[in-house]
């Protein structure tokens, strides 16, 4: 049944495409193609995530001052950690106890989650909790100085803001 509705669902796909334009062509392929990346980014597992899909990931999921989200990742993860191949914990976050979360609960005394996606969300849900997404990049750094790290950690993660910026442009 479902195999004869998939074929019918493909034939009438074929037969509308037949009737369209060269420009409505066109769209349709960028159309696939914008459903082709976002499958490719969603469906990545922990073992094939690299900086590219990493910042395409970031960039789809709206994260104010993505560019200082990556830069946490890279910093505290590399995306090849142990804490990152044990908890798909990119960013060094620990469980929360307050605030909403995606992490599963605590493995080696910091957040768990089921997938790297996840602790992307989770870091925004940080985000979104502090205030981050309504500060300035300069108010949002000073508070990651003052309470998510240490004086100075904004210093640390500033060096990979271009390599964010690169891999964004290409």
């Amino acid at each position: 049944m479902k195999v004869t509705v998939m074929f019918v669902m493909i034939g009438v796909f074929t037969a509308g495409l037949l009737s369209l334009g060269k420009s409505d062509k066109k769209d349709i392929k960028v159309v696939k193609k914008k459903i082709k990346d976002t499958t490719e980014v969603v469906a990545v597992d922990s073992s094939k995530l690299n900086k590219e899909l990493l910042v395409n990931y970031i960039l789809k999921q709206d994260i104010k001052h993505p560019e200082i989200a990556y830069s946490i990742a890279i910093g505290e993860s590399g995306i090849c950690s142990s804490l990152f191949k044990a908890n798909n914990n990119l960013f060094g976050m620990k469980h929360p106890g307050v605030r909403p979360t995606k992490s599963l609960g605590r493995k080696n005394g910091f957040a768990h989650f089921e997938s790297w996606q996840h602790s992307v969300q989770d870091y925004k849900l940080y985000l979104e909790f502090v205030g981050g997404h309504e500060m300035s990049k300069t108010e949002y750094l000073s508070h990651l100085d003052n309470n998510y790290a240490h004086k100075g950690y904004s210093s640390y993660i500033s060096k990979f803001f271009e390599e964010f910026y690169e891999l964004k442009n290409n």
